[in-house]
């Protein structure tokens, strides 16, 4: 599409203007809206959603400069989170969020929304403990090491990402490590 042809930085109103263009997530007559979920310094993540249904994705878009400083920064540094985050998909389904696209010119990857997971290095923080913690942590990553060749693992291993469910409470975890 012609307007996506130039990396461009997104806002709530062009992001739900890339989405329905790109993505082929909601329905035609859904009621779409956007908001900002950033709170780093990096980059732009968007939640959009269906007002009505609830649906919803993630869009990640990488710019050009720290949001903090200005600073100029690599563009595909979002492209190599987005291929490690299908790769390990692959090998290990249902430890990462889905990837539904990626975008070269934007810099955008357009994910599962993992909102209604808790960030566990937050929960740790607080003081909450998890008896199953250690098997959960185990069993994600021995799912991946067991699929891929060893000098794989030690690049993979320096950004691997993956859910944790608590069963006994019904919480579930996303951590990168």
């Amino acid at each position: 599409m012609e307007k996506y042809n130039e990396h461009f930085l997104m806002d709530t109103k062009t992001v739900v203007d890339y989405v329905k263009d790109n993505v082929d997530f909601f329905d035609e007559d859904a009621d779409v809206e956007a908001c900002e979920i950033s709170d780093g310094n990096i980059n732009y993540v968007f939640r959009v959603y269906d007002k009505k249904t609830g649906k919803s994705l993630v869009v990640k878009q990488a710019d050009k400069f720290l949001r903090s400083s200005g600073r100029p920064l690599d563009l595909h540094r979002n492209k190599i989170e987005a291929e490690i985050l299908a790769t390990e998909g692959e090998l290990a389904p249902g430890y990462t969020p889905e990837i539904y696209k990626y975008d070269d010119v934007m810099c955008a990857l357009t994910m599962e929304d993992i909102s209604a997971y808790k960030n566990l290095r937050k929960e740790l923080m607080s003081g909450k403990v998890f008896p199953k913690l250690a098997e959960d942590i185990t069993e994600s990553i021995t799912s991946l090491k067991y699929s891929i060749p060893p000098i794989a693992l030690i690049d993979i291993c320096f950004s691997i990402s993956f859910l944790i469910v608590d069963e006994s409470k019904g919480i579930l975890f996303w951590c990168k490590v």
